[in-house]
């Protein structure tokens, strides 16, 4: 008898907690700039607020996730819409901070080329891309599609990270030191430096990817792929790797740890050396095939 009320007394705790704290809030339907910058500046912070977009928008300013709030983004029905930002970054999390994007593209976000500038997303706090996002034409210093920093979190499922451009460092996505990264499904093809290193990914901190394609990438500098910095780890499981150029390192730079499993390594160019992999400290590759190289 004892054990059934204390049951009861929990269950109702429950209840009150999620009436007053709920777990997710449907913040309704937008076809604006303004309509979902309002939706997302009157978010809570108690609740994962979804936002389903129902039409093309284009952006007049960034949009800032602050602490405490955690946004989805979506395309209604089977649609995918875009969000296009021409001058513009789109969005920046901070830390703290929550976004998920689901079906949705984003297209042409630019900030200039000064050193504190990052590209498309700057991400401090957690991020999601998620269901056939595409991340497209974005520019930026460094991380062109994408820039997570600090102990930024970013994760992608079954998406693309495709024709953006970076000045220095990561033309399609760069991960700072003490960030971490986790891709799965994707495609990240041709992006590009024009001056540094990472045509597709530049990474200081820890990258997992898996079952994805990297490819027509390119650095005027090294590691049209992938370049993989001091003191960072990568990991690369069941993907291909193939058409990328850079002058050092076609295919991938590396300069601290990789472990490649299960994966192919193709038709890679390098201008100087290591047209699959340029490898100059720890490299552990297993299962796996580098074929047609081009160049050093």
């Amino acid at each position: 008898m004892k054990a059934s009320i204390n049951n009861i007394i929990v269950l109702f705790a429950l209840l009150i907690f999620s009436a007053v704290f709920p777990l997710t809030a449907n913040a309704g339907e937008v076809n604006t700039f303004a309509g979902l910058e309002n939706a997302i500046n009157a978010a809570p912070t108690s609740a994962k607020t979804s936002i389903t977009v129902t039409a093309n928008i284009d952006f007049t300013r960034q949009i800032v996730i602050t602490s405490g709030k955690d946004i989805a983004i979506m395309s209604s029905g089977n649609n995918s819409f875009t969000i296009a930002a021409a001058g513009y970054r789109h969005f920046t999390v901070n830390t703290g901070g929550g976004l998920t994007l689901e079906n949705i593209t984003l297209d042409g976000g630019y900030t200039g080329t000064g050193t504190a500038t990052r590209g498309g997303i700057d991400n401090s706090g957690v991020l999601s891309i998620d269901n056939g996002t595409a991340i497209q034409k974005c520019y930026a210093s460094q991380g062109g599609g994408i820039c997570n920093i600090g102990s930024g979190t970013v994760t992608i499922n079954s998406s693309r990270i495709r024709e953006n451009r970076a000045n220095d460092y990561g033309g399609g996505i760069y991960i700072s030191s003490n960030s971490r990264a986790n891709i799965t499904d994707c495609e990240i093809i041709s992006n590009d430096t024009t001056q540094g290193n990472g045509g597709g990914i530049c990474n200081y901190g820890t990258f997992i990817i898996s079952g994805s394609e990297i490819s027509n990438n390119k650095a005027n500098a090294g590691g049209g792929g992938f370049w993989n910095a001091t003191n960072a780890t990568l990991t690369i499981i069941d993907c291909e790797i193939s058409g990328n150029t850079g002058s050092n390192g076609g295919g991938i730079l590396n300069e601290r740890s990789v472990n490649i499993a299960r994966s192919i390594i193709s038709g890679n160019t390098a201008n100087r050396d290591g047209s699959g992999v340029y490898n100059s400290a720890t490299a552990t590759i297993s299962d796996s095939e580098i074929r047609n190289l081009y160049g050093g």
